[in-house]
């Protein structure tokens, strides 16, 4: 009996974390194509219906104009002339002070745990690596990671079109 008493409290407890979670915890699960409802290519007025609108804009880079959310930790890169979504990226939160951790996971396995090998072995040979002392950049047709003495510091996901040259 006492054992049954114990699994429900613990049944409890569980049950009420999960359903105190915040609605817009962002913590969804990033694939190559987008990050939960928002997906690459998407007008900004859809990212907008579906984050509520940027905290503010950053400085246009090229073409490129940044929208900054309150959370911080992630980057929404439209394009001016099209006011399309060219890339989301994401930024580990333990290399930014006064942050709360977030989650990042990829369909993949890859995560902010992950290491440039593991990244190799999830999505194959990058189209282009950089490397210096002792940081790495990867990539992808669509992606690309950033790591510092091999710990990800970084990843963005873009529709393709264009290259990362831009910070």
């Amino acid at each position: 009996m006492r054992y049954l008493y114990v699994s429900l409290v613990f049944v409890m407890i569980l049950s009420g974390a999960l359903l105190c979670q915040s609605p817009d915890t962002k913590d969804w699960v990033v694939t190559t194509k987008g990050w939960g409802e928002v997906k690459v290519g998407q007008s900004a007025e859809d990212v907008n219906s579906i984050l509520g609108p940027p905290a503010h804009f950053g400085p246009p880079v090229g073409n490129v104009i940044f929208a900054v959310y309150a959370w911080n930790e992630v980057d929404f890169a439209f394009r001016a002339e099209t006011q399309r979504l060219w890339a989301i990226c994401f930024h580990n939160p333990e290399n930014r002070s006064a942050h709360k951790a977030s989650v990042f996971r990829m369909n993949e396995g890859v995560n902010w745990n992950s290491t440039d090998d593991d990244v190799i072995k999830a999505f194959g040979a990058p189209i282009k690596t950089i490397t210096t002392t002792y940081r790495r950049r990867l990539e992808y047709e669509t992606m690309l990671f950033l790591f510092n003495d091999h710990r990800m510091t970084g990843a963005c996901i873009t529709d393709g079109k264009g290259d990362f040259r831009l910070r």
